[in-house]
């Protein structure tokens, strides 16, 4: 197996759920870290035993790195992944790819010229949970989908914003209660419904000192003709699980964090008893506490970009796939600054 060499830009809260799983996955090594704080790279390193790098342009001189995970502030991620695509090494974002369409245009294009691969972390797509649920859809046991819902009611504190000056700007966050802690439900929504053809919402900031949006509602239309709702909030008090559901006029699932605690159809096939038995432990606090999640899916995430970087072939969550949910995202923020309808596809 062909061992691919990883390194990664910034060394946050989000480093252990890149940095653990590739220490776990056959075929990856991880040679290095980088942070414009120095002390926290050197951390990092320490902990890992790779190298450290304060600028992270010295890092992407390396001969041995072939994939660049890049871990930073949202709305610097266009220019390091462009960085490190220019260098020729493969490119994994985290969540959202960048807050802006033009930047992910950008990255998509320059990925494409170099022959690189690009793609996001949405590690949603790869619980258990939701790859039973799409099965479901694609086979057409809901029948004709109505109703979609996702509900991200999350909360974060004042001393959470207030860690770091980036976090609530338009500029570095690039949005609030959406485009950082509810996108992977936007992407999500629309991953297992389908496109989303039109968004009519409403934002506000309600209870928090920050320039972006604590708490969000959405109307959707999808292209199949149902009805979407999504709602977002970092402003209440404690904070839950989020929760998704899918209504047909066959059946019915709803999903609480990882787990599926409604499983209905008008016809039981074998094994829909099971599925339901197929809970993992779910830390409640999810809703509080982005530390609370574990690392399993962003494994899966991660492997799945690996075997793409590995057999030559587009990622399962690609630089196209991670562009919808900012463009859905950016739309429901326009929606709401014009109160009107507003039709995807959507340019800023």
């Amino acid at each position: 197996m062909k061992e691919i060499r990883c390194g990664i830009v910034g060394c946050g809260t989000i480093l252990p759920w890149h940095a653990n799983p590739l220490e776990r996955i056959e075929g990856a090594q991880l040679v290095a870290v980088a942070d414009a704080a120095k002390e926290r790279a050197q951390e990092a390193a320490k902990i890992y035993g790779v190298d450290a790098y304060e600028d992270y342009h010295q890092m992407l001189k390396r001969d041995d790195l072939d994939l660049v995970h890049i871990c930073t502030i949202s709305g610097t991620h266009g220019t390091i992944g462009l960085d490190a695509i220019s260098a020729g090494k493969h490119v994994l974002i985290e969540k959202p790819i960048e807050i802006q369409l033009d930047r992910i245009d950008a990255l998509i294009d320059a990925a494409r010229g170099k022959g690189v691969k690009l793609g996001g972390v949405f590690q949603m797509r790869f619980y258990p949970s939701t790859i039973k649920l799409v099965d479901a859809v694609k086979s057409g046991r809901f029948g004709k989908i109505v109703l979609a819902e996702y509900e991200n009611k999350s909360m974060r504190t004042i001393e959470y914003y207030n860690k770091d000056a980036w976090r609530g700007t338009w500029q570095f966050d690039g949005g609030g209660a959406l485009m950082n802690q509810g996108v992977h439900g936007v992407d999500i929504i629309q991953y297992v419904a389908g496109p989303v053809t039109r968004v009519c919402a409403l934002t506000k900031t309600l209870t928090r000192p920050i320039e972006v949006e604590d708490t969000a509602a959405a109307v959707m239309e999808f292209q199949s003709g149902a009805i979407g709702i999504l709602k977002g909030t970092t402003s209440l008090y404690p904070g839950f699980p989020s929760t998704f559901f899918i209504h047909g006029e066959r059946g019915s699932v709803a999903v609480q964090g990882e787990n599926i605690i409604t499983w209905q159809f008008d016809e039981t096939l074998p094994g829909d008893d099971e599925v339901m038995k197929a809970k993992r432990d779910m830390n409640l606090s999810t809703g509080s506490d982005p530390k609370a999640h574990t690392d399993t899916a962003h494994e899966s995430c991660i492997r799945s970009f690996l075997e793409a970087v590995r057999e030559d072939k587009t990622p399962s969550v690609s630089g196209e796939e991670a562009r919808k949910s900012v463009e859905l995202i950016l739309a429901i923020y326009h929606s709401s600054k014009t109160g009107k309808w507003v039709e995807l596809p959507f340019t800023t």
